[in-house]
């Protein structure tokens, strides 16, 4: 689904990617969905760019009227950082 791309002020390791709710959508959905895990080793200040990929069911949503997995078109915000509490790169993605 996306990449990211930055460098970090710090040496660690791991990148989490979650994303925002679709906009206009009949059911709620989380603020924040965790939708990718990677394990990656940053020197600080060094450049990484990171490939995650993204199962469209951790982005749909399930009417029980239509008894399918529906994935919302339009953009939603993307966190990427160390953990939920340790974001450190913010942008959007557009889906459909």
């Amino acid at each position: 689904m996306t990449e990211s791309e930055g460098s970090d002020e710090v040496t660690g390791s791991g990148r989490a990617m979650y994303v925002g709710p679709a906009v206009d959508v009949p059911v709620a959905m989380p603020t924040r969905t965790p939708a990718a895990f990677r394990r990656v080793d940053l020197q600080a200040g060094s450049p990484c760019r990171v490939n995650l990929y993204v199962d469209e069911r951790r982005l749909s949503y399930w009417p029980t009227g239509e008894q399918r997995w529906v994935l919302p078109a339009g953009r939603r915000t993307v966190w990427v950082g160390a953990s939920f509490r340790d974001i450190r790169l913010t942008g959007s993605a557009g889906l459909g």
